[in-house]
């Protein structure tokens, strides 16, 4: 039994499209270098290992390959099975690319599709992409091993959890799996498969080639817009990893590569105090001794705990906001005290710690005043990098049904769910086009800051990006310039 995992193209003049890995599948500029690794399809190449598969990968998106050069990738494979990973955004291309890879593939090939994407009506994948022959909603790992077993033993695929399967003319959809509890026992994702060197998350100019790996799955939060609680785990359950086995993964894969830093990139890496400390005491018991990030909220991790982390190699760390003005965040159910986050993320810079910020525009009850109060505390905050984007209401999200439900969703062109260049909705208080023009005011503002914070040094100077990281400097000078 041949199994491959693929992340399939999608070509746009100019741009790469990020999916396997994103929350928020979008398009990225060419020249660019970020690109987030494709965990659940390592994952679950890793488990097809441990029960004696030998799967194969091809990550179009990573590799930047051409459909026709992906075609060939996929055909030369000759595979009797092949997980296909899709995104909301990308629906309609993965289903041509499905099309193409059908008419590639030996008869006798099965085609199952995954990833972030749920139909807005509740209506079955199957009954809409008539190419493919199993859906796996949610996290898909076990649900594939027991698919490529079922397939190589000729057994029925019917008992098999979080399933959907056609029978006949029919679709079925067998009941949800639990989420597996203890994600300790699953193998360590078969990193030797991919192109390391092409997955990058760099954030606060950590040194490339860096290891990107999970501590944990899942937020407890509720925010109303966040896709992968929604509709990858269905739950808000959290899942943490012991702190020693996230540094036997560490020193493992370390031993492999020749890794210079790593990130934690997790959907909310800081939660538990008790376990930051530990992990802290753990990478330095054991010398880790590499710079390092993380994906966290900005008010779970106090000041002891911000040092000790700092003291154990800490260098980056991401902190959502979205806005600066409490009413609104406490409106998307985000439970963030921005008080406290704001004394956090300035303990942090006092420390050496390099943040990055993201903010959202469109939140209910934005109105022009709570935008330029969140620009202005973006600034003031003076963080390394900043990410300004349009809210982005994807189907499965409690966002999009309440928008849909108050007729507010302005376009069903899911192509255009970017949450970047383009509003899909009009908020409660402002237009679709006031909120495009928000996103590049906001970008405006920020380019000047930069441009003041080059000519005057500090810590975030160009300067020292230069040394740390020629490439992001160089895009960092373009973009000032208005030359990308």
């Amino acid at each position: 039994m041949r199994v491959l995992l693929v992340n399939p193209p999608w070509e746009k003049p100019g741009h790469y499209y990020v999916r396997a890995g994103s929350r928020w599948p979008h398009f990225e500029r060419a020249g660019t270098r970020y690109m987030p690794f494709p965990f659940f399809m390592a994952y679950a190449a890793a488990l097809l290992e441990q029960s004696g598969f030998a799967p194969a990968v091809v990550d179009a998106c990573a590799e930047r390959l051409t459909a026709t050069a992906f075609l060939a990738r996929v055909e030369s494979a000759r595979p009797d099975l092949v997980l296909m990973e899709t995104s909301t955004p990308s629906f309609a291309n993965d289903r041509e690319v499905l099309q193409q890879m059908r008419r590639r593939v030996p008869d006798g090939g099965r085609f199952a599709v995954a990833g972030a994407w749920q139909d807005p009506d509740g209506r079955s994948y199957l009954s809409q992409v008539p190419e493919a022959d199993f859906f796996l909603p949610g996290e898909y790992e076990e649900t594939l091993l027991e698919l490529a077993q079922a397939l190589a033993d000729g057994r029925p695929t019917r008992t098999i959890p979080s399933l959907e399967l056609r029978d006949g003319t029919n679709v079925l959809r067998t009941p949800a799996r639990p989420l597996r509890a203890d994600l300790d026992t699953l193998p360590h994702p078969a990193r030797h498969l991919f192109d390391m060197h092409r997955y990058e998350d760099l954030s606060g100019c950590l040194p490339a080639p860096s290891l990107q790996l999970w501590g944990s799955r899942g937020c407890p939060y509720g925010c109303v817009f966040c896709v992968w609680p929604q509709i990858m785990y269905r739950s808000r359950t959290y899942r943490a990893r012991r702190p020693a086995r996230i540094v036997d993964e560490i020193v493992a894969e370390r031993a492999r590569f020749p890794y210079r830093s790593f990130y934690f990139d997790d959907d909310t890496f800081n939660i538990g105090k008790e376990r930051m400390l530990e992990l802290a005491a753990e990478l330095q018991r054991r010398q880790v001794g590499l710079p390092w990030g993380m994906m966290a909220r900005a008010d779970t991790s106090d000041e002891e705990t911000l040092a000790r982390l700092r003291e154990a190699g800490l260098e980056a760390a991401k902190f959502g906001l979205e806005s600066a003005d409490q009413a609104l965040v406490d409106g998307a159910r985000k439970s963030l005290d921005l008080a406290v986050a704001f004394r956090h993320i300035r303990f942090a810079r006092s420390l050496g710690i390099k943040v990055h910020l993201t903010f959202t525009f469109g939140l209910p009850g934005e109105t022009k005043e709570t935008i330029k109060k969140t620009v202005d505390t973006a600034l003031e905050l003076d963080p390394v990098s900043v990410q300004f984007s349009i809210l982005t209401p994807f189907p499965g999200c409690d966002l999009f049904q309440t928008l849909r439900r108050e007729d507010r969703l302005t376009s069903l062109d899911f192509t255009r769910y970017d949450g970047y260049t383009s509003a899909v909705f009009r908020s409660d208080t402002l237009s679709a086009a006031t909120l495009e023009k928000a996103c590049a005011y906001a970008e405006r503002r920020w380019r000047r800051h930069q441009l003041r914070r080059l000519v005057f040094g500090g810590p975030a100077g160009l300067w020292q990006k230069a040394l740390a990281n020629p490439g992001k400097a160089v895009d960092i000078l373009l973009g000032l310039l208005h030359l990308r």
